[in-house]
């Protein structure tokens, strides 16, 4: 129990209780002032009993103010501090009799006494009670509150001097005062082991700085040895002098001439030394200030026990360099860098002068302000149990269009457990109340159930007293969530603006999983999820709050932003990022006042005028005339920034009817597996790959029925205005103008000499060896590569005299694939993509995996969890896809996420989130081609055998290199069910096999012919004694097709299957999801990897 000391004033000792209640106060206790005044009345010491009796007399003590009684006791103790003055003189004249005459005597009657009193012991030692103290332990003679004695300290009769109040009280605040003087003067004997580092005394007595700490010194010379006279006489060894760097509010000090004195107890500023070294040093109103020769503040010390401490662990005084780690201090210089580029800065000596660092930062006060982030949400959340144990309930509006009856707002209320939702219009918010007490009725009464919680957010229809009481009557949970969640984006803040604030944890919200803190500064309570605990700080209270009564605190509920904290960015990325925003228009209204669009669609006229696109004629009278319209495009180039500003003209072409207007329209194109063959074939013999551009390639295709257009809107011929175009050649948007234009290009690569190859119609091969020269067709894109670089110009020479194409040069962007060639061979990916879906998807700033994948995971269609947007779950899904074409690490999983597009769950989507995060950590990964020296066609194949948990059907995963990195890849579900895991792999197996007897085909039509069988790897022996077994089992009769044709294959010498141990295959990274360490070294292997 807290009490007032003897050595106490009133001031101190109210001080001390009031900031005690303060803080209760501050923790949501009431404490009223009538309990503060009980308090102080039942702990005051027994000298100020006589005042409280007067008080009692003439004042009702239940109702005095607080104030009141302060100054009445504050009155008393000035009284008895007057009176201990003019007591002084009577204390030394009783010091004085006890010297002088009459010892002999006074020894003589003490013997007779003692004897006497020996006669009146008892047996067991004691004494009869005394009749004045009611004590054993002495005789009446010796009793110290004898009636007849007369006090020599106060002067009052009824007890010595010994038990005098006034003497213990005197002497009480003379051992402080005592105390606090030593302190003062710096005259200190104490050992060492007391002695602290942590601050230092600004002292006007010493003569030089001292410290006991030798690691405080940046310089220290030992060769200095002396001696120090101290306050009590005593001399005490100096083992050298030297240099302490200061950290002070003008930057950084060095402080000279500091003596190293290990037997001192308190680490000493002279303020002599300071002075001679060109410092000021002030003291005034309780304050000690020192001051450069500019006048400029160097320190500012508060006084505390009558002397100026200066304390490094304060966070409000400035402490020393030295006992700041240099990890610490380095952080702060460099700007708050993070703690890993620190590390790698001072491990590759990018930065001179950087000491060794420390491997662990602590805590930054000012990186949690500017770098604070948000907790992460549990993957999976608390469900109800039963019908109406929980009720979800939110308001929307208003609406600008009201309804019939006037409403603008409705309210929905969703039961947890059903997922049934219920939904009322309001006119106004403050109808919330009793709809939600008609619905609580008309539920409770429809389901037999009673109502047990129910959640809303922060708003005020939801917090008010109204609803409140409602809830409480009807004995319902209210539920808040808790602010400042994702879901709940508010007001955008500046992005300079504090991502944190300081505050107290003073416990856990009843209503929400969050803390509640209290902030100081504001005297608000914050709940909160998004809490960074830093243990080993403590609140300044004395400079925070002052000693005065509070006001209530208040609950604070603001709407902020999650706004996410940057990480590092690529130079590239920086370059991208800056960037001017693309605009493309919609509709010709808005081309038309941009001049660069304007051009754009002037230029797409000229092409069609240059090809003799179409003529002017009369409108027919029996045919049908189709409409065009503009399509606007921005090209850009890999880096994001923009080629081309592109305006198409584009039929209309779902107006035309099959067989009247059109009849074949089918065209190949390219597949990616050919175009990446060819990147790993040019890797492999040094060539290089060039990119044709046609300008307008379907304008090229000849038609073979009569098409009829409106003339272009903003291009109409004057005075011809009802006129439309007769087409000689074929437009964009037709349907039959992709068939036309291949058929074109076709006719023109054949009578140049090219070969269509047999197995990729889009594959165009001219001459043999060193005079080689292969062209790939991607509908107006054409790569050309060779052995023979004058045969390659000559070609481009040949076709820019028949078409009006662009000729980019070595080809380094193509349908979103990044191609970058050189001596080391070539490198493909799709960086400016994976950025792209980041972005598209609000994840710039998401956290990175090391897997696209959890291996523990397994999905399936009916898993419990809510749906979610199919559209946007299939947008992902067909982002991720389409990434595939250069990352085969993630061919499995995009797969596997794909079969759901029907019935995507919150499971599902978040996995599809996790693919992206791991994107995110490797957006600069790429396949990379390069030279092997041994070039021969090497095939994987691997299964998952009844990976899917619905159907129970096993997963095939093939891939196809050269020796460096895969150029073919699939990871695909069988469309049979395998009864064991011999059977899985024998499917999958042929599957590989008829991937390789095309890829053979190709590279024969290349003259590139293999002519030893290609190798497929497989690492279960069962299915390659299948593949080798002529006799038939009734095992394998479902798929006996399979069976022979695999066979068959072998047997004709295309393929062989050999046997390779589990960790030697790379098809395994396709059929299954992998541990981190597998799945890093799987994708070395593929060829994956960063450039």
């Amino acid at each position: 129990m807290l009490k007032m000391k003897e050595t106490e004033n009133i001031k101190d000792y109210s001080d001390k209780l009031l900031g005690i209640v303060n803080k209760v106060r501050l923790l949501g206790k009431d404490f009223s002032d009538e309990r503060i005044v009980q308090k102080i009345l039942v702990t005051l010491p027994e000298k100020y009993e006589s005042k409280i009796s007067s008080l009692e007399e003439s004042k009702d003590l239940s109702s005095i103010s607080l104030a009141e009684l302060v100054n009445a006791l504050q009155a008393q103790e000035q009284r008895r501090m007057i009176r201990k003055e003019e007591s002084m003189e009577g204390a030394l004249q009783a010091k004085a009799e006890n010297s002088g005459g009459g010892k002999d005597k006074k020894n003589n009657n003490k013997k007779k006494n003692n004897k006497t009193d020996n006669n009146n012991k008892n047996k067991d030692g004691t004494y009869p009670p005394c009749p004045h103290c009611k004590k054993t332990n002495h005789p009446q003679r010796k009793c110290w509150w004898r009636p007849d004695v007369k006090c020599r300290k106060c002067g009052q009769i009824g007890h010595m001097e010994r038990i005098c109040k006034s003497q213990q009280h005197e002497e009480a605040k003379a051992s402080t005062e005592q105390h606090q003087e030593e302190q003062l003067f710096v005259a200190t004997c104490f050992t060492t082991s007391n002695s602290s580092s942590d601050s230092w005394l600004i002292d006007s007595g010493c003569t030089n700085h001292m410290t006991n700490d030798q690691e405080l010194f940046k310089e220290l010379d030992k060769t200095i040895i002396s001696k120090v006279k101290i306050g009590n006489g005593e001399f005490i060894s100096v083992k050298g002098k030297g240099t302490v760097a200061i950290e002070s509010l003008t930057g950084l000090k060095y402080i000279t001439d500091v003596l190293y004195v290990p037997d001192i107890d308190q680490n000493l500023l002279s303020v002599g030394q300071l002075i001679e070294k060109g410092f000021k040093v002030i003291f005034e109103d309780k304050w000690c200030m020192i001051k450069d020769a500019k006048g400029r503040d160097v320190f500012k010390v508060k006084m505390r026990a009558k002397g100026f401490a200066l304390n490094l662990m304060e966070d409000e005084q400035i402490a020393f360099s030295s006992t700041v780690s240099n990890a610490e201090l380095w952080h702060r210089r460099l700007g708050h860098f993070h703690h890993v580029g620190l590390l790698y800065m001072q491990k590759q000596n990018l930065v001179k002068g950087v000491p060794l660092l420390e491997d662990k930062l602590a805590d930054c006060v000012a990186c949690q302000y500017g770098k604070q982030t948000r907790r992460p949400f549990p993957q999976t959340a608390w469900r109800a149990m039963h019908k109406l144990q929980l009720v979800h309930t939110d308001v929307g509006g208003p609406q600008k269009t009201p309804s019939l009856n006037g409403s603008k707002y409705y309210i929905a209320f969703i039961d947890d457990y059903t997922r049934f939702c219920w939904i009322y219009f309001l006119k106004s918010k403050s109808e919330v109340a009793n709809v939600f007490w008609k619905y609580k009725a008309w539920v409770e009464n429809q389901s037999s159930c009673r109502m047990q919680k129910i959640r809303s957010d922060n708003g005020k229809e939801y917090t008010n007293e109204i609803f409140d009481k409602f809830c409480e009557e009807a004995g319902i949970e209210h539920q808040l969530t808790t602010p400042y969640t994702p879901q709940q984006n508010g007001v955008k803040r500046d992005k300079l603006d504090k991502k944190a604030e300081p505050g107290v944890f003073i416990g856990y919200s009843n209503s929400s999983k969050a803390y509640r803190i209290f902030q100081p500064q504001n005297g608000k309570i914050l709940v909160s999820r998004d809490v960074k605990f830093m243990e080993d700080r403590q609140w300044n209270w004395e400079e925070s709050i002052k000693m005065q009564l509070p006001k209530v605190p208040q609950y604070f509920d603001e709407d902020i932003d999650d706004v996410p904290v940057r990480g590092i960015r690529s130079l590239s990325d920086v370059y991208e990022r800056n960037n001017v925003a693309v605009f493309e228009p919609a509709e010709f209204e808005e081309a038309e006042k941009d001049d660069k669009w304007i051009e754009a669609m002037k230029e797409e006229l000229r092409m069609i005028e240059k090809n003799d696109t179409w003529e002017l004629v009369d409108r027919p009278q029996h045919r049908k005339v189709i409409g065009v319209k503009w399509v606007y495009r921005t090209k850009l180039n890999a880096d994001g920034s923009v080629n081309k500003y592109k305006a198409r003209l584009v039929v209309k072409g779902y107006s035309q009817v099959f067989g009247v207007d059109f009849s074949e329209t089918f065209a190949p194109v390219a597949r990616l597996d050919t175009i990446r063959m060819l990147l790993a074939l040019t890797a492999q013999k040094g060539w290089k790959t060039y990119q044709l551009d046609v300008k307008s390639a379907f304008l090229n295709g000849y038609l073979q029925k009569e098409i009829y257009v409106e003339q272009p809107e903003g291009f109409q011929v004057k005075g011809q205005e009802e006129k439309v175009y007769l087409l000689k050649k074929a437009l964009y948007g037709l349907k039959q103008a992709p068939r036309a234009w291949y058929s074109r290009i076709d006719e023109h690569l054949q009578s140049l000499g090219f070969v269509k190859s047999p197995s990729e119609a889009t594959l165009y091969v001219k001459g043999t060896d060193a005079n080689l020269i292969v062209v790939s067709v991607y509908v107006d894109d054409l790569l050309v590569t060779g052995s023979n670089e004058k045969l390659v110009k000559e070609f481009k020479a040949e076709m820019l005299k028949v078409f009006e194409m662009t000729d980019l040069g070595l080809m380094s962007y193509f349908l979103g694939m990044e191609v970058k060639q050189d001596h080391g061979g070539v490198f493909i990916s799709q960086k400016k993509y994976a950025k792209e879906i980041l972005n598209k998807f609000h994840m710039d700033d998401c956290k990175r995996t090391s897997t696209p994948m959890n291996q523990k995971e397994k999905f399936s269609k009916d898993d419990g969890t809510e749906k979610v947007d199919e559209s946007q779950y299939r947008s992902l899904i067909g982002c991720l896809m389409y990434l595939t074409a250069t990352r085969p690490d993630i061919m499995f999983s995009v797969s596997l996420l794909s079969r759901f597009m029907h019935c995507a769950s919150e499971v599902h989507f978040q996995a599809a989130k996790r693919i992206v995060r791991y994107i995110k950590g490797t957006t600069n990964y790429g396949i990379k081609y390069s030279y092997c020296q041994n070039f021969k066609l090497h095939g994987y194949s691997d299964s998952d055998w009844a990976g899917s948990i619905d159907d129970m059907r096993s997963t095939t995963g093939f891939c196809f290199n050269f020796g460096s990195g895969i150029f073919s890849w699939s990871s695909k579900k069988q469309d049979v069910i395998a009864q064991s895991t011999a059977e899985a792999e024998y499917v999958a197996a042929n599957a590989t096999v008829n991937q390789a007897i095309w890829i053979r085909k190709i590279l024969a039509d290349l003259h590139m012919k293999q002519n030893e069988p290609t190798q497929i790897h497989v690492d279960n022996q069962a299915a390659i004694a299948i593949s080798n077994d002529s006799v038939f089992h009734g095992k394998t009769k479902h798929f006996k097709i399979k069976l022979y044709h695999l066979r068959e294959e072998q047997k004709d010498g295309e393929v062989k299957l050999l046997y390779c141990k589990t960790e030697d295959q790379i098809a395994d990274v396709l059929t299954k999801a992998l541990p981190k360490a597998r799945f890093e070294t799987l994708r070395g292997k593929i060829g994956l990897c960063s450039y």
